[in-house]
C-alpha cells in the first residue's frame, strides 16, 4: 500500500499533464517494442512495455512509423464511436484489479489487447470503456 501511496502524486501529475495535452498518449517504438511515452513514470521503463496485442495494436496504427500520438478517453458505459474511433471494451480485469484485458471494437486486425497496470497510472482505475483514435502528425 505504501507503493501506491507514493505513486499517487506522480499519477496525478501525469494525468494533468495528459489532460492538458487534449487527452493524448504517445507510444515509441524501440527496436521492436513498444512502449508508453510518461515522462513522470517512476519506476524502470520495462513496466512500460507494451505487450499482449498492445504491441500488434500499435503496429497497426504506427503503419512503419515509431511514434504514435493517441487521443483517448475513459468511459463507465458504452460511447458511439465516430469515423476514425475505435473502443476498447474491458472483458476482464486481471491482476488484483490492477489491469485488464480489452476486446478492440474497431476496423483492426488486432481483436483483443491486455493493458498492464501502467493503465491505472494514466487513468487512476481500470476503465470499462477506453475510446481511441490515432492523431495525425
Amino acid at each position: 500500500m505504501t507503493n501506491v501511496l507514493k505513486l499517487l502524486p506522480l499519477a496525478l501529475k501525469e494525468m494533468a499533464r495528459i489532460k492538458a495535452d487534449g487527452n493524448q498518449l504517445g507510444f515509441v517504438k524501440d527496436g521492436k517494442l513498444w512502449y508508453a511515452d510518461l515522462p513522470n513514470w517512476p519506476l524502470d521503463r520495462s513496466h512500460l512495455l507494451m505487450v499482449a496485442g498492445a504491441d500488434d495494436l500499435l503496429d497497426e496504427l504506427a503503419k512503419g512509423k515509431r511514434y504514435v500520438t493517441m487521443k483517448i478517453s475513459q468511459h463507465n458505459s458504452r460511447v458511439n464511436i465516430k469515423q476514425g474511433e475505435a473502443l476498447l471494451e474491458l472483458l476482464w480485469k486481471e491482476d488484483n484489479g490492477f489491469s485488464g484485458t480489452y476486446k478492440v471494437n474497431g476496423n483492426f486486425e488486432t481483436k483483443r489487447v491486455w493493458l498492464c497496470p501502467v493503465v491505472n497510472f494514466v487513468f487512476m482505475r481500470v476503465p470499462k470503456f477506453i475510446r481511441f483514435s490515432k492523431v495525425m502528425t
